[in-house]
């Protein structure tokens, strides 16, 4: 089947074909794999309309309905709305992390909830950007999920400034003595920067064992430091305007609908994340360079990849496995 021949039918056929002969808990695990691999499906049909420059009859536009419609036919309950860490939860992330010796792990995470910005954000960061007197980083990169770097889309004149903890600058200054790179913050010994999939699998494990010690909800994600960081600013004062420029949002009011989780675990307090700013040692491991997808999401991005095949969508060009990690 081409690209162009397919139909949402052909969707909601597939999710039926998955799902129909489970029971309902193996039908929730299962509908995940269902629904990561058609967004990553959706990005791929996007790529390719725009790369042969096609006008409609995309059929990714169909494709978040049908994920619906699959939803409410196997009564699969919708997903839980992301929550901020909690103090505790924050330090003892981070404490597991420096516990098990992943000193970039540790890094990597106290920057996400330094500046609230996404992994490819973070990932992206350069010496460059740091304003060391003015305590502002002003990034100028991303890093893709092929570990490419990509400049950020200039919307208007304007660079883009982040406020950060005072904390985090002095990580970074601990951080320059041991610098694998002259430009990227966060590099490979290579001096390359990380891909964004490798580091959530060493994430992954820093939460499993966070879980294990301190009870940490597996369910708070890296990108759970997002919302943690907007929490936190808009407890000590911010305004949704100010949040919406810092997580490079279009607006206040979608910053206020996505980020703004009401709190009564905590009064508003100071940026603060560890008492004290570890020394940063020699680092000699990192996350693996190798391409990687959940075993349990290969059988259905197989099915996935086939039905694209015949119009030459190749899974690293199209996002299909390349965009579906473990996590």
């Amino acid at each position: 089947m081409k690209a162009r021949e397919l139909k949402k039918a052909d969707f909601f056929a597939l999710g039926k074909h998955m799902l129909e002969s489970l029971n309902h808990d193996e039908r929730v695990k299962r509908f995940r794999t269902f629904e990561k691999s058609l967004v990553c499906l959706r990005a791929a049909l996007r790529w390719y309309w725009d790369e042969h420059e096609l006008t409609g009859g995309n059929p990714a536009r169909n494709i978040s309905r049908q994920i619906n419609r699959v939803r409410k036919r196997f009564d699969i309950p919708a997903r839980r709305r992301r929550e901020a860490y909690t103090d505790a939860h924050r330090l003892a992330l981070l404490a597991t992390a420096e516990d098990e010796k992943l000193f970039e792990a540790r890094d990597i995470i106290w920057t996400a909830f330094g500046t609230g910005v996404r992994l490819g954000e973070v990932l992206g960061l350069q010496w460059s950007d740091i304003r060391w007197d003015a305590l502002e980083i002003r990034p100028e990169w991303a890093i893709d999920d092929r570990g490419v770097p990509v400049p950020f889309k200039a919307d208007d004149s304007k660079p883009w400034v982040l406020i950060a903890a005072p904390d985090l600058f002095q990580l970074f200054a601990a951080r320059r003595p041991h610098r694998r790179s002259e430009r990227w913050i966060f590099a490979t010994k290579n001096g390359t920067p990380y891909r964004p999939r490798n580091v959530q699998r060493w994430v992954r494990k820093v939460r499993e064992k966070a879980l294990e010690k301190h009870g940490v909800p597996l369910d708070l994600t890296l990108h759970s430091a997002r919302h943690t960081f907007a929490t936190m600013a808009l407890e000590n004062g911010w305004s949704y305007e100010e949040v919406a420029r810092q997580l490079h949002h279009h607006s206040g009011a979608f910053t206020a609908k996505q980020y703004a989780h009401t709190s009564d675990r905590r009064p508003p307090m100071a940026w603060a994340h560890l008492a004290e700013v570890p020394e940063v040692p020699q680092r000699s491991q990192g996350p693996t360079t190798t391409h990687g997808v959940s075993e349990s999401g290969l059988e259905v991005l197989d099915s996935v990849v086939g039905l694209v095949s015949a119009e030459g969508l190749e899974p690293s060009t199209g996002g299909l496995r390349v965009r579906c990690s473990a996590n």
